[in-house]
């Protein structure tokens, strides 16, 4: 093969421009810190780096949602150890207002401060978040959780929903609470059971007549009939007539004949008057002054209050003033089917009754062998001396709110106590308002308990992805980054060939004929 001296010179720039190429690349390779410049360069790296890159980009994501739920869900902490606080110092101002030695006076002041408490309980249960949510509203983030529309009367304005967040790929956790969850759907009494002290007239529910105390209060059963709370007062117009006054059935009456000796009965009182009265007399039948009081209760039998029905009942009281000395009776009644549990036959509405009153002896709610078998599991204990009609009931526990216990608290401060009923009353509204203060205390905790969990939650869910990040890094250093020793390496080889091309191609060119003619 004949080789000219123009293939020499093409040949030797050929070279030389290949090993610059190559040359550049190192250059590029080391500048850019990559392993390859393309795609082309290794599909199967660039490919796999990409799908690392979009996993990466997703778990960043879940850095900063983990973080915002963090965030939020402390926010919602620092409000309900607020909320536990305030509750745990009307708890105080309610016990001090059940000091005897309060006046009227006294008890106003203690109902202003806990007005205040009030407001400020509104505030924590609208407390809202760095981006103006509303943190109790569930879903609805952008209503204002709670609203007065009435002096003490308070509405949820959101729905039951939970606000969640995406915190890994599998994980989501909730960063709101529903408001009805926190300050509303509080069991009352002892979560089984209410008792409360209420007479029933013919059209509704009217205060005990004695000074009995109850621990819890709650809505009463539907309206019996009774009048025993109802006085009548007979006045003789003549030795022969007297006059009835008072309220109540068949009352007032004017003109009864007068017989000695014979039955006088109004409004479930039954009287017989000797003698022969002056025109004028007047006798006066009214409820005695009881100081029955009445304990919250216990179940003692969890499956049978669980199957028992009709959890609605009453523990009526009659004086029998037959016997000496006078003995308080009781009746156990269900208060849906207006029956006695102890007789089975309809509830009378006057004693006296089937089972003697011992105070501080509980009254279990099971039959005792002598009347129709029946069994609530539970028992009450009544202490003190129950007026004549004082009704005690015993209802299955349902939901009350904060506010409505501080509302009713409020009211009962302000209510003037005068009298001996007053104070029990009172106390029974006290009581009540305590027993549901432990419950509110006791409910907020639990869902404080469960921000709490959620926060540890968002907390590991940020680790984890802080890691995962980590193997995602190095996931993507072994496919992209350059190895600098060996780039430096084949950047020194490919200056070594380029240096030995350029010399190739200078002792080339200076070959011709010219030097040897």
């Amino acid at each position: 093969m004949r080789i000219s001296t123009s293939i020499f010179f093409e040949q030797g720039v050929q070279s030389m421009q290949q090993h610059q190429a190559e040359l550049v690349r190192q250059q590029q390779l080391l500048s850019s810190g990559r392993r390859a410049l393309t795609p082309a360069d290794d599909p199967v790296a660039t490919t796999r780096a990409l799908e690392v890159k979009q996993s990466q980009a997703l778990n960043q994501q879940y850095d900063i949602n983990a973080g915002n739920a963090q965030s939020q869900l402390g926010l919602e902490e620092q409000a309900l150890k607020s909320v536990v606080n305030l509750l745990q110092d009307v708890k105080v101002l309610a016990l001090n207002a059940n000091n005897a030695p309060l006046g009227n006076n006294d008890r106003l002041s203690i109902a202003t401060d806990l007005r205040g408490r009030f407001e400020e309980l509104l505030g924590l249960a609208n407390s809202t978040d760095g981006n103006g949510q509303y943190l109790f509203s569930g879903y609805q983030g952008s209503n204002k959780a709670f609203s007065e529309v009435a002096p003490g009367y308070v509405v949820y304005n959101g729905d039951q929903g939970q606000r969640m967040v995406q915190v890994s790929p599998s994980q989501q956790i909730a960063i709101s609470d529903s408001g009805s969850d926190v300050f509303q759907r509080i069991r009352n009494g002892n979560g089984n059971f209410v008792t409360s002290a209420a007479r029933m007239s013919t059209t509704a529910a009217t205060a005990n007549t004695g000074t009995g105390k109850i621990s819890t209060v709650s809505v009463s059963g539907p309206p019996y009939n009774t009048n025993l709370s109802q006085p009548v007062t007979i006045t003789f117009t003549s030795p022969t007539t007297f006059d009835v006054t008072g309220t109540g059935t068949g009352l007032p009456a004017t003109g009864v004949s007068y017989t000695a000796g014979a039955p006088i009965s109004y409004n479930g009182w039954t009287a017989s008057i000797t003698g022969v009265p002056a025109t004028g007399d007047v006798f006066n039948i009214a409820p005695n002054a009881g100081t029955g009081i009445i304990s919250v209760g216990v179940v003692n039998n969890q499956s049978a209050w669980n199957a028992a029905t009709n959890k609605n009942l009453s523990i009526r009281f009659a004086v029998d003033n037959t016997v000496t000395p006078a003995v308080t009776t009781y009746d156990i009644v269900n208060n849906v089917t207006g029956n006695s549990l102890l007789t089975g036959a309809a509830a009378s509405n006057f004693g006296p009754y089937a089972r003697t009153y011992s105070a501080g002896t509980a009254i279990s709610l099971k039959s005792q062998g002598a009347e129709p078998a029946f069994d609530y599991g539970a028992s009450v204990e009544i202490s003190g001396v129950p007026a004549n009609g004082d009704t005690f009931n015993v209802a299955a526990s349902s939901s009350t709110d904060i506010f409505t216990t501080l509302s009713n608290l409020i009211t009962a401060l302000q209510t003037p106590v005068t009298s001996g009923a007053g104070t029990a009353s009172l106390n029974n509204s006290l009581n009540t308002a305590l027993k549901e203060i432990d419950n509110s205390i006791e409910q907020v905790l639990t869902v404080e308990a469960s921000v709490g969990a959620r926060l540890r939650a968002a907390e590991v869910a940020q680790s984890t992805g802080q890691d995962l990040a980590l193997q995602y890094q190095q996931t993507l250093s072994n496919l992209q980054d350059l190895d600098y020793a060996k780039a430096i390496s084949d950047l020194n080889f490919q200056q070594m060939q380029l240096d030995a091309a350029q010399k190739s191609f200078m002792q080339v060119q200076s070959l011709s004929l010219f030097n040897y003619l």
